[in-house]
């Protein structure tokens, strides 16, 4: 912790002192009209808050009942659950210097972790019984150790025990207090507590140390004021632009290296200009003394944010209300006739039997038949001269009168009057018939009341800029962190502050197919946004109806839809059954396969080819059978040939045993043209070689003619 001088430390005391007292005096009745509105909202026949003191003391020395018909905590719990079922959620865009959709929706991721990791809900929640009932609430952003055994810090938000223990620069304009210069979270803390909790510090406090005679004392005999105070502190510094890796780079020069500022301010190309910057400092006080101090991260922003509901300044007054105060006299009016109409109804006597007391002679049950049930009450039915006496009778019970009734009728009017919220914003029913008319009475319950919902947004919204501004600062280190998707689905991002662009995508060495992403979280520039709605949860059934209702009308679409409908439902194996209607579904469907267009192309290349394949078997089929017939021929015509060189042979063979085969060949040569050969002696061999196969294709040898005979 930096050390102050006893002159610095005294200069910072006074300073937070004389700021907590313009903030008490700007702000000092519009917190005791935020308690009483508070407690007039959680008034009930024990503590009776509702009823001012002096009217109290009056009925109950009369007796009076002083009844409380607590009306309008139920108009305030219709906004604050409408709230809790649809809580504002943050939208993270990007709007340059290297911002991309990737690295935003890892912003996005970044926030819902944080929220998720904070209870950020139930915090705005809370806020949101305060903003309703009083008119403010408050919370605030902090950063927190990873866990006891880490060194790397969180964001978290968290809650404030009390709106009444928040004070804000007075001169903040913003609802949020995005403008504001300073605030300060205090309680006063008794003594003897805070001595036992500071025991390092209990020299410093205690009542020891009581300042008398200032009323703006921190120190009391019994307590002593305990504060964590922001402020801004406004310092001069220089924005560069200058060059590395041939690539501008702005930067301000307290944030250079020392030993590269002299060398970038010497060169030509460097621009610079003075701006005024601005760092938020917390210091933790206790008393007069300030026991804890250090620069929070973030620039812009103090870390704390307020919700405002009607906020009015009128002669220099500030007033701010929530529901409560506009509610009060109807809730009053409906209290006093409530009990006024119980206590005429009490005070009559109970209802009582009339009739002839000749009637009720000597008969001892007619002295308590108004209080007890008996099975038959007998009377005297004649007199003593033997004349019928009428039966006895009740006189009619008592009643409330007409004007307790009416006035109870009309206090009950002016809530919804008031508050805009009719029978059906209250779950009641109304004569609304149609669905439109019901759904057109809920929305002008909705928007006479909207202002609550919007303002909680604006808080959420501004929430999400406090973390974007601190964010590079507390995600400085390289370290892998969890992001929670829409679907609150956790991922894992490495945060690396060296990265050159905000958002990459990276092939792990280790692992085939598996990429991992890897966000700086310094670069670019986001803008955030805040829409109240139903949570992921809702959505999802929501969802699962409508899309019933769609594929109930049109059954085809199961084959289209049936695993997005499957996937958003809550029963076991919905995970498993999705993925497998989905591995039915053609893949063009899903985006996973060619277009419709690209589809039509293939399946007539697929069937012009089909065609072609058709075609050319038919032609080798006929090749085939032209190749077969002539074989054939030509087996046919070598047959022939060799039968008739056989039979000429033999003719030869038998004309040469007669000495006759040179005439034959003489012969044949001169019919035919061509010379008889001798006889081939080795023909035998030659028959019993085996014969070489013989080429379909080939053209068939001419045999060679024999010699005719002279």
């Amino acid at each position: 912790m930096r050390q102050f001088t006893p002159a610095e430390t005294e200069k910072r005391i006074q300073r937070a002192q004389k700021q907590f007292k313009q903030f008490m005096d700007w702000e000092g009745k519009f917190r005791d009209s935020f308690e009483q509105d508070v407690r007039f909202a959680n008034g009930d026949s024990d503590n009776r808050w509702q009823w001012e003191a002096a009217m109290l003391t009056g009925r109950d020395a009369d007796g009076a009942p002083s009844m409380t018909i607590n009306m309008t905590l139920i108009h305030c719990l219709l906004i604050q659950n409408e709230i809790k079922k649809n809580p504002p959620a943050i939208t993270v865009r990007p709007t340059g210097m290297g911002a991309t959709s990737d690295s935003a929706e890892i912003y996005g991721g970044l926030i819902r972790e944080i929220s998720r990791a904070s209870d950020a809900t139930n915090i705005y929640i809370k806020a949101s019984e305060s903003l309703v009932q009083g008119g403010v609430g408050y919370w605030r952003v902090l950063t927190e150790y990873e866990d006891e055994e880490s060194f790397n810090q969180v964001i978290r938000i968290r809650s404030v025990r009390s709106p009444m223990g928040v004070a804000m620069d007075p001169d903040a304009k913003e609802p949020s207090g995005a403008d504001a210069n300073w605030a300060m979270i205090f309680e006063d803390v008794k003594n003897d507590i805070l001595e036992e909790e500071y025991k390092k510090d209990k020299d410093q406090v205690g009542a020891g140390n009581v300042i008398t005679g200032e009323s703006n004392s921190w120190i009391t005999v019994d307590h002593t004021r305990v504060a964590e105070w922001y402020e801004r502190e406004k310092f001069q510094d220089q924005l560069l632009e200058f060059y590395s890796d041939e690539r501008p780079v702005t930067q301000f020069l307290s944030e250079i290296p020392s030993e590269m500022r002299q060398a970038l301010l010497k060169d030509s190309r460097t621009q610079k200009r003075p701006v005024t910057r601005s760092k938020i400092c917390w210091y933790k006080i206790i008393g007069d003394k300030i026991v804890d101090y250090r620069e929070v991260p973030g620039k812009k922003y103090i870390p704390i944010v307020r919700v405002v509901g009607q906020e009015t300044i009128i002669d220099g007054i500030l007033d701010r209300k929530g529901m409560v105060r506009n509610l009060k006299d109807s809730q009053r009016n409906m209290n006093f006739w409530v009990s006024a109409g119980a206590m005429q109804v009490a005070l009559q006597t109970i209802v009582p039997w009339v009739g002839p007391a000749q009637a009720f002679e000597n008969i001892p049950q007619w002295k308590d038949a108004n209080r007890k049930r008996y099975s038959y009450l007998p009377f005297n039915h004649l007199d003593d001269q033997g004349q019928p006496i009428p039966a006895p009778t009740r006189a009619p019970p008592p009643t409330m009168a007409s004007a307790y009734v009416q006035g109870i009728q009309i206090a009950s009017q002016q809530f919804k009057d008031i508050s805009g919220q009719h029978e059906n914003t209250q779950g009641q029913e109304d004569n609304a018939e149609s669905g439109r008319a019901i759904l057109a009475r809920k929305a002008s319950g909705d928007t006479a009341t909207y202002h609550f919902p919007d303002a909680l947004a604006a808080g959420v919204a501004h929430t999400g800029r406090i973390i974007l501004d601190m964010a590079p600062e507390v995600y400085d280190t390289e370290r892998m962190i969890r992001v929670s998707n829409e679907d609150m689905s956790q991922s894992e991002v490495k945060i690396d502050p060296m990265a050159k662009e905000a958002h990459q995508e990276i092939d792990k060495p280790d692992e085939e197919n598996t990429k991992e992403v890897v966000f700086n979280p310094k670069i670019g520039r986001y803008e955030v946004e805040a829409e109240a709605g139903p949570d992921y949860a809702t959505q999802r059934q929501w969802a699962v109806d409508a899309m019933s209702q769609i594929v109930g009308q049109n059954k085809e679409l199961w084959a289209v839809v049936g695993d997005l409908l499957v996937e958003n439902m809550d029963f076991p194996g919905a995970a498993p059954m999705a993925e497998r209607l989905r591995r039915t579904i053609n893949p063009s469907i899903l985006g996973e396969g060619p277009s419709p267009d690209v589809q039509q192309l293939q399946q007539k290349l697929e069937a012009q080819t089909k065609l072609m394949e058709s075609l050319m078997e038919t032609i080798a089929e006929k090749q085939r059978l032209l190749d077969n017939k002539d074989e054939e021929l030509t087996i046919k015509a070598v047959d022939s040939e060799t039968k008739r060189i056989k039979e000429l042979g033999n003719a030869e063979a038998n004309f040469a045993a007669a000495g006759l085969g040179g005439n034959i060949r003489a012969l044949m040569a001169e019919t035919t043209g061509d010379a008889l050969e001798e006889p081939d002696f080795h023909q035998e061999e030659a028959e019993q070689m085996p014969e070489a196969p013989v080429d379909p294709m080939a053209a068939p040898a001419e045999p060679a003619m024999p010699e005719m005979v002279q």
